[in-house]
């Protein structure tokens, strides 16, 4: 299944099924039984999935299986962001950085997906053109309203993980300015709450936290 390519015309169509959040959370469990199991291709197999998400993002940074989502459009960015920065850092521990891999030097890379982030809450606008295909959307029906809850980790558990790896990155540094900005709106207000509570927040959904792999997976592979 994940092999293969959306070919309905949508806005994800070409894009390999590899690249949906749901293949790259199963991607996180192929890495931990390769880990487990000391097999270096079922660890490895992750890989094609972050290299698939990273390549197949739109020069906006925006992920083009998710962002069709109506009113959680952004939910599912934040949840593949999420299921991406796992991945890393799994793979960090194992000797692996992939955090900085950009496809073909043409900055497609995990930093310009936190750049969409970031764009969208300054104007979500950007988004409406995507979300409008309304796929899935769940609930939220409405796609001018994106559904980010402020306390969930499906939207936010990544910058737990980016803001310590990369604390003087010019995304990290413009989420920084906002707080002496004034009329700040819904989402960056969500932004500023993260980041002044990296590591103390306690998330609702525990399962989709993004969790430092090293307090699990300390051997390293052969």
């Amino acid at each position: 299944m994940y092999g293969k390519k959306y070919k309905d015309n949508t806005g994800a169509r070409g894009v390999p099924r590899s690249a949906h959040n749901h293949a790259l959370t199963s991607a996180i469990s192929h890495m931990q039984l390769g880990i487990i199991l000391n097999d270096n291709k079922l660890f490895r197999k992750a890989f094609k999935n972050y290299e698939h998400t990273i390549r197949y993002q739109r020069k906006n940074g925006s992920l083009p299986i998710e962002v069709r989502r109506g009113g959680r459009a952004m939910f599912y960015q934040g949840r593949a962001m999420s299921a991406l920065s796992v991945i890393a850092i799994i793979a960090e521990n194992q000797g692996y950085n992939i955090w900085e891999y950009d496809h073909k030097g043409k900055g497609k890379n995990f930093h310009n997906l936190i750049k969409f982030f970031l764009d969208f809450a300054e104007n979500n606008e950007i988004v409406f053109k995507y979300a409008k295909e309304m796929k899935a959307p769940g609930p939220a029906k409405d796609y001018k309203n994106q559904d980010l809850k402020v306390k969930n980790s499906s939207n936010w558990g990544w910058l737990y993980a980016y803001a310590t790896r990369f604390p003087n990155h010019e995304n990290i540094k413009r989420i920084q300015e906002w707080a002496n900005a004034d009329n700040l709106n819904t989402y960056q207000i969500g932004f500023l709450y993260h980041h002044k509570n990296i590591g103390k927040t306690k998330f609702n959904d525990a399962s989709w936290t993004v969790v430092e792999a090293n307090c699990h997976f300390l051997r390293q592979l052969n």
